[in-house]
C-alpha cells in the first residue's frame, strides 16, 4: 500500500530530490555515475519512495543530474545576468539553454522536470 496518492495536487511538494554528494564538491572531480539522486520524502511519500523504488528509477538519470549540477556551479545567477546583459538572450532563453526547456507546456511532459527544479532551483 502506498503512503500518498500520486494524483494528489501537492504530491510534488512531498519530496525533494538532492544529490548524494559532499557539500561543496567540485563536480569535475566526480564521474556522472557517482552523482546519485536521493529523495527527501515526507507526509506519506516515504512509503512511495520505497515501494515504487523511486531512487533506483532516478539512478538512470545520474548523467543528467551531473550535467545540471555542473551547470549550477558554472552558471551562478550573476553569471546568467551577465550573459543576458551581453545579449545572449532573455533571462528565460539563457536558463533554457543552460538547464533545459523552460516552456511550461514542455515542462508538463518532460520526465526530468522535478529533478531540474529540485537540483537547480529553475
Amino acid at each position: 500500500m502506498l503512503g500518498a496518492n500520486p494524483h494528489e495536487g501537492d504530491i510534488e511538494n512531498r519530496t525533494f530530490l538532492y544529490p548524494d554528494l559532499p557539500v561543496g564538491i567540485a563536480l569535475d572531480r566526480i564521474t556522472p555515475e557517482e552523482c546519485i539522486v536521493k529523495f527527501h520524502a515526507k507526509n506519506g511519500m516515504e512509503q512511495n519512495v520505497d515501494k515504487l523504488a523511486l531512487e533506483q528509477r532516478y539512478k538512470r538519470h545520474s548523467s543528467e543530474a551531473h550535467r545540471l549540477l555542473t551547470n549550477v556551479q558554472l552558471y551562478s545567477p550573476e553569471k546568467i545576468d551577465e550573459l543576458v546583459r551581453m545579449g545572449f538572450g532573455t533571462y528565460e532563453e539563457v536558463i533554457s539553454t543552460v538547464f533545459g526547456p523552460q516552456n511550461p507546456e514542455e515542462k508538463k511532459h518532460a520526465l526530468r522536470q522535478k529533478m531540474l527544479r529540485d537540483l537547480t532551483g529553475y
